[in-house]
């Protein structure tokens, strides 16, 4: 009698093959996954609702089951990598080269390891590392958005001016700030003023970059066909979109006043001329010179063609005053480079007040 009891409850719990078991194993296979995992859930929830030791036990086997299966998907990846010739692999962009390097310094990877887990060289990784701080178009390693940024509360500070005293108008406002050390462009200012958050506009790093070197600009007295042009111009990527500006320096005795009779002569000894283009993508500094007198077209055509060389490509638009040096033979080198230069508005001074 035991035996046969033995006998049946073996039967219960034993589940016979099917027959062709062979032609469906991958399929059996794929759902006896399935069932461990609703079965796994359902132990879990039944540990979660228990004393505070099985809902810790429940939290590590999750993790670690979690764990093998990234595991598990990381080597799929790279083994249909490894496949692939080393010269046809897609390269890593500047962003991604910084954060293997920041995982390399957070998990304490050597040069070779790191070379490793991401199927490179150990040359390629030490190349990034000694490249880590170049700046430009030809920087390996790149951060997302520009570390020349400036925080919300900066933006704070612009409002609270702005709205205090509504009478000061966005350059105002940027020789305010730049008198306590904080550098602004009129744009920025105008952009901050307008922003209601009072710090970087909303969206995503891309769509912040884009904003943050939008420049506003107005087209001058011109032909119908440039008038129609868009006003505003958005810098999508570096050298895109080139600001040219001249201003002048004074030393120690120059400009004390500004009427006659002691008004200095806007030239050497009493000042300098400084020509600078900056590209507004990434707000660096393209070229630079310094005169000892009123720059002519001649001069700005120079300071251009000098940044040109330096950029290794001309710009798609130029960001200019109307100045006279920004006429007849300057929109002439524009027009043979394909260049589309751009005139900001001119401020009255009852707009300053």
């Amino acid at each position: 009698m035991l035996r046969r009891m033995s006998a049946l409850s073996a039967a219960k719990t034993t589940l016979p093959l099917p027959p062709a078991w062979p032609k469906t194993v991958k399929t059996g296979l794929l759902h006896v996954v399935g069932l461990a995992r609703i079965a796994l859930i359902d132990v879990r929830a039944g540990f979660a609702s228990g004393p505070s030791d099985a809902k810790a036990a429940a939290r590590t086997a999750a993790l670690e089951s979690e764990l093998a299966q990234l595991r598990e998907e990381l080597r799929i990846k790279d083994a249909r990598m490894l496949r692939l010739d080393p010269r046809k692999r897609p390269h890593f962009t500047g962003e991604e080269r910084l954060a293997i390097l920041v995982l390399r310094a957070a998990r304490g990877w050597t040069t070779a390891e790191t070379a490793r887990r991401f199927l490179l060289t150990a040359a390629t990784v030490a190349s990034w590392f000694v490249r880590r701080d170049e700046e430009g178009d030809g920087a390996l390693v790149r951060t997302a958005v520009p570390v020349n940024r400036f925080p919300a509360y900066v933006g704070e500070v612009v409002r609270a001016i702005r709205v205090s005293f509504p009478m000061l108008g966005p350059k105002r406002i940027a020789q305010l700030l730049a008198r306590i050390g904080l550098h602004l462009a009129e744009a920025t200012v105008r952009r901050m003023a307008k922003n209601k958050s009072g710090g970087a506009p909303q969206g995503g790093a891309a769509n912040q970059t884009a904003t943050a070197n939008a420049p506003t600009v107005t087209q001058p007295p011109m032909a119908s066909a440039e008038r129609s042009a868009a006003a505003r111009v958005t810098a999508k990527y570096p050298h895109h979109v080139w600001h040219i500006d001249l201003t002048f320096v004074p030393t120690c005795v120059g400009l004390w006043v500004p009427w006659l009779p002691f008004a200095l002569p806007m030239r050497w000894p009493f000042g300098w001329w400084v020509g600078a283009v900056l590209d507004h993508h990434s707000r660096a500094i393209v070229q630079a010179r310094v005169w000892s007198t009123l720059p002519t077209a001649a001069h700005v055509i120079e300071l251009l063609r000098a940044a040109v060389r330096a950029a290794g490509r001309a710009p798609r638009h130029i960001v200019s005053d109307q100045g006279v040096q920004f006429r007849g033979d300057y929109r002439d080198w524009c027009r043979s480079l394909g260049v589309r230069p751009r005139f900001g508005a001119v401020i009255s001074m009852g707009r300053l007040r």
